[in-house]
Order: structure tokens, then C-alpha cells, then sequence
């Protein structure tokens, strides 16, 4: 009987042992801050296009793959086609809650800028990277946020 106490006592140990452990593991997961963009130093954008726009076309490869090529792992962009309509109403909403009248496409939305047309986002938009990289990244913009900035738009193509 002896021996059964003791191995009854010692698997109470282990169990006890082991309780501790995944207590501990749970606060420090619970406690760890969990990594965000700024952490990683992302810089996030939304690619907003037409799929039967030829000027949407040219931006995305003249524009949006050279930088995704020159910042690799530091920027995402979301593209969305405005041809779905959700896609649509999320451009429709980031414009009104941005201030933006006469949007049109190509537009790229990144932090509290709005870039409308080739031109401006073949001109903004590597510097507006580069600024949001050095303020050690930026999500994708979302409703309801307050712009710190007031958007420049330009419609020139």
C-alpha cells in the first residue's frame, strides 16, 4: 500500500507542478503586449482601382509594385476593385470621413492622406511612405478615425 501512496503523492506533485507552468504561461502570454504595425514598423495603404481602368493599370505597375519592390517587408497595401460594392461603399465612407470631394480612381488611402489619380500617387506616394516608416509605421486607415490632417486631393491625371 505504501508504494501506491507514493506514487499517488508524487503524480499530485507533477500535476501541481504542471498547473503552475501553464498558469505562468497563460499570464505571460496575457501580459506579453502583442506586436502591432508600429512595432513592425508597417506602413499599410489602400490601393483603391477599377479593373477596366487602363490609367488604374498603369499606376499599379509604374507606381505600387516598385515600391512594394523597394520597401519589401515594410509595406502592405490592400487593393480593393470598386467594382464590388462594399469595396465601393469603403471608398465612399473613407472619402466623406477624410473631407474628399470629387474622389475618383486610381486613389490610394494612407494614414491621413488621400491620393487621387495617377499623378499625385506617382508623386505622394513614395514620400508619404517614407514619412509614415519614420513615424514607425501606420495600419490601414478605419472608420471613424479622426485625421490628424486635412487631406490634399488633386484630380489631375
Amino acid at each position: 500500500m505504501g508504494n501506491l501512496y507514493e506514487r499517488l503523492a508524487r503524480s499530485r506533485k507533477i500535476f501541481a507542478l504542471w498547473s503552475c507552468m501553464l498558469a505562468v504561461g497563460i499570464i505571460l502570454n496575457i501580459l506579453s503586449p502583442v506586436p502591432d504595425v508600429k512595432a513592425k514598423g508597417l506602413v499599410r495603404f489602400y490601393y483603391f482601382y477599377d479593373p477596366n481602368c487602363d490609367v488604374c493599370h498603369v499606376t499599379h505597375e509604374e507606381v505600387v509594385e516598385p515600391l512594394l519592390d523597394e520597401f519589401d517587408s515594410q509595406v502592405e497595401v490592400t487593393e480593393l476593385s470598386v467594382a464590388e460594392p462594399d469595396n465601393m461603399e469603403l471608398l465612399i465612407r473613407l472619402e466623406k470621413q477624410f473631407g474628399v470631394t470629387g474622389g475618383d480612381i486610381p486613389e490610394v488611402v494612407i494614414g491621413d492622406d488621400v491620393l487621387v489619380g495617377y499623378f499625385e500617387i506617382q508623386d505622394s506616394l513614395p514620400e508619404r511612405i517614407e514619412y509614415y516608416m519614420s513615424q514607425g509605421g501606420i495600419d490601414l486607415p478605419t472608420l471613424g478615425q479622426s485625421p490628424t490632417m486635412t487631406p490634399t486631393v488633386s484630380a489631375i491625371y
